[in-house]
Parts: structure tokens; sequence; C-alpha cells
């Protein structure tokens, strides 16, 4: 049975292993190849160990004690009434089984309260799309972005889900 829970810093490794099997496989054509194979973890993973500990907000989803994948929450403006998310990630050996869409709904309905709707910025033109129109998000009408990474700039959007 899937189970979601906030991420312990003992999950570090775990939720950095899927980020970059994630990455190697969503990425692939966007971002170049010598960048995406060379992808290491430092041991321990530090950058989400002193996330998870800094601020306790990536959520994350497991069955049997296998983590399967995670959601990373920006933060809430409350004066806005917005939940903002930084990302999404299921393992590619899990994706398209509802485990994002199950990581979407715990939150919405987690801080349904203090927010009326959930943003997050994705690539233009990315894999990331599809899963957000049919998780009910609309294109924002907000000016575009730019992700930069490995030399690479990728044009952004930001989408929006009203609760």
């Amino acid at each position: 049975m899937l189970r979601i829970r906030k991420a312990k810093v003992e999950d570090a490794v775990a939720l950095g292993i899927i980020w970059k099997e994630t990455y190697q496989t969503s990425y692939r054509g966007y971002l170049p190849d010598n960048f995406l194979d060379n992808i290491v973890i430092p041991d321990g993973n530090p950058f989400f160990a002193n996330h998870i500990q800094k601020d306790g907000s990536v959520y994350l989803c497991e069955e049997s004690g296998e983590i399967k994948g995670f959601l990373d929450l920006l933060g809430i403006d409350e004066k806005e009434k917005c939940l903002y998310i930084s990302a999404i990630y299921v393992h590619p050996r899990y994706q398209k089984q509802g485990i994002g869409r199950k990581l979407l709904e715990y939150i919405s309905e987690k801080y349904k309260m203090k927010a009326s709707w959930v943003e997050i910025s994705t690539l233009k033109e990315g894999p990331s799309v599809g899963f957000y129109l049919k998780c009910g998000f609309v294109f924002a009408n907000k000016p575009e972005g730019v992700w930069k990474m490995a030399g690479v700039q990728l044009p952004t959007i930001k989408m929006v889900k009203y609760l």
C-alpha cells in the first residue's frame, strides 16, 4: 500500500538516487548527454539532507519501505493563498502509476486551509506538461522564465491548479 510521509535525513540518499535517475531519463534530449551521464550524488547526499533538516518540506511516497517518488514543497504564501511546489520526482520504474498524482493530492489536501491554488514551474516543452494538465493544472498567465543548467537555457512556464 502506498504511503506518504515527510522525508527524514536518512532518506536523503534514496531521494538523490530518484532525482538522478529521473533527471537522466526525463531530461534526455534537453540537457547534454555528457552532463546527464556523469551526475554524481555525494556521499550522504548533503544537499537533500540539509534541505530536509532545514525546512522539512520534502514529502515522499513509499511502498513496503521502498521510496518511489517525492515532492519538494517550495513554500506557502499565506497572503497570496498559494502553495508553491519546486518539483515532483518519481523513479522511472514507477512513473505512470499514479504516484505523482497521489503526492499532489496529498499536498493539496494537507494545505487546503492555507492555500487556494498550487503553482509549479516546468519546462515549456518538457515531459511534465502533460502530467500537470492531466492533474488539473492550467497554464498561468505569467511571464515565461528560463532554466539554466549544464550550459543550456531552457524556457519554462508556470502552471497552476485551483483547489
